[in-house]
């Protein structure tokens, strides 16, 4: 069976750009223009401005949160729908799905998005979220009142990426783990296996190149 890819874009200078992408449309990828959030309301989104250097990047920090004082980003506001997940995927599913995985960057709004899912908790098998260590963003939460609010929901989190202010966490439920801890087991070990010999092969590369 084949999987139902939905997508949830705030930022309405990147909605305009993934709209435009036909590989999305392609490849069956349904995308809204909303902000994944713990309340079904209209909220304000802060747009980074990306006209100066570092474009790229600069494209991925917008957030529904101000950025902290220490951060000097010029930003303006929009309005955009606010969703739960929780009731946005049940509407949107239409049927019961046998799983649901989630991937959640939302600079600095993980806490509020994942308290959006209560509703779907138990349908849901995989989060895999960027979190923090310290504050990017005026008034957000940090690790470890996200991993407490997940293991309240019946989660682990069984690997991370490197990194001590900002990195991703993948949490599993509970139930999902009991009955398949082996093979959640191998496929961490392999992955961390894949890390390792990603960075070893870069760094090859460098050095070759410096060199070279």
């Amino acid at each position: 069976m084949g999987a139902k890819v939905i997508a949830l874009e705030a930022n309405p200078v990147n909605f305009d750009a993934l709209a435009r992408d036909a590989s999305l449309a392609a490849a069956g990828i349904e995308l809204f223009n909303y902000a994944a959030w713990n309340r079904d309301e209209e909220i304000t989104f802060n747009v980074i401005d990306a006209t100066a250097r570092d474009v790229a990047w600069r494209k991925m920090i917008s957030s529904i949160r101000e950025r902290a004082p220490d951060t000097n980003y010029a930003s303006q506001p929009v309005r955009v729908r606010g969703v739960r997940l929780d009731s946005f995927l049940t509407d949107v599913l239409a049927g019961p799905a046998h799983a649901i995985a989630l991937w959640i960057d939302v600079e600095g709004a993980a806490y509020e998005v994942l308290e959006g899912i209560a509703g779907i908790r138990d349908r849901v098998c995989l989060v895999h979220v960027e979190v923090e260590t310290r504050a990017f963003w005026k008034g957000q939460r940090l690790w470890p009142d996200i991993d407490a609010l997940m293991r309240q929901f019946g989660f682990t989190p069984i690997a991370r990426r490197p990194g001590d202010e900002q990195f991703d966490v993948v949490f599993v439920n509970d139930r999902r783990l009991e009955r398949s801890r082996a093979v959640v087991s191998g496929n961490t070990m392999l992955a961390w296996a894949r890390l390792r010999a990603g960075l070893a092969r870069n760094r090859l590369r460098s050095l070759l190149g410096t060199h070279g």
